[in-house]
């Protein structure tokens, strides 16, 4: 959350790594989004919420029933 207060670009590097194969991975960094945008420390002007749906779509099939629901309420904060 610290590099996200600095408003430093690590958006696109926690959006790589939702293709991970692993799944603890792909968990925390949306996880991370997820808080970031729910505490508003990142707002629409910081990051490009088009890539962020898209690569968060690619996990709605994702075999892990944790990474599914984290990526839902993601979605839930673009939409």
């Amino acid at each position: 959350m610290i590099m996200l207060n600095r408003k430093e670009n690590i958006v696109p590097e926690l959006l790589k790594r939702f293709k991970s194969k692993n799944k603890g991975v792909i968990g925390f960094c949306m996880s991370v989004l997820n808080q970031a945008i729910s505490e508003k420390e990142i707002n629409s002007s910081d990051i490009n919420l088009k890539m962020v749906f898209k690569s968060t779509h690619d996990n709605l099939g994702h075999q892990t029933k944790e990474v599914r629901d984290v990526a839902i309420q993601l979605i839930c904060y673009v939409y």
